[in-house]
């Protein structure tokens, strides 16, 4: 079935693109000229871009899962922050064209860059000291206090639906598989 062809063609694809992604990043990211950064428009321009990028992320992300509480959907909207790799495909796609200068490669690496760099410490910050219980409680529900399975769903429901090699827990195999 279509999902068999999908988690084949994944299995395949997977290596290469593992193997590839990083090489466009380094590449990507060694077409940046730093001394663009010394101008001190571009430097206050990358600033604010920044700023906006991780504003705009948090705000929406806490406004779209504000009905878990108010630490949940802070966790949410930091978990949105980072723009990463949208901001290398577009700056690798302006570059090939020849459409964006040197300063604007500049400001959207350093936006990409620290998005990317601000969410992980900050995320640890706010799971730290808050106990993740591994048991289940009510039909199959995780007791997870932060996160809780769409209404109807159980842990089994994902599991179940199998899971990429090698990225986490479950089965690697389609459903009914030994």
């Amino acid at each position: 079935g279509v999902s068999g062809d999908a988690r084949r063609l994944t299995c395949v694809e997977l290596p290469v693109y593992r193997l590839v992604v990083p090489f466009f990043f380094v590449i990507t990211g060694l077409r940046v000229d730093l001394e663009i950064l010394y101008q001190p428009a571009v430097t206050v321009l990358a600033a604010v871009v920044t700023l906006v990028a991780i504003v705009t992320k948090l705000l929406g992300g806490v406004l779209g899962s504000a009905g878990l509480g108010a630490r949940s959907a802070f966790i949410v909207g930091v978990g949105m922050v980072p723009r990463g790799e949208i901001g290398f495909v577009v700056v690798a796609m302006g570059r090939t064209l020849g459409v964006l200068p040197d300063q604007v490669v500049s400001v959207v690496v350093v936006m990409s860059v620290v998005t990317t760099l601000i969410a992980p410490p900050v995320l640890a910050a706010l799971y730290r000291g808050t106990a993740i219980p591994h048991r289940v409680r009510r039909a199959g529900r995780p007791g997870h206090p932060l996160l809780p399975l769409p209404r109807g769903a159980t842990a089994g429901d994902f599991s179940a639906a199998g899971r990429l090699p090698d990225l986490g827990s479950g089965p690697t195999r389609p459903r009914g598989q030994a």
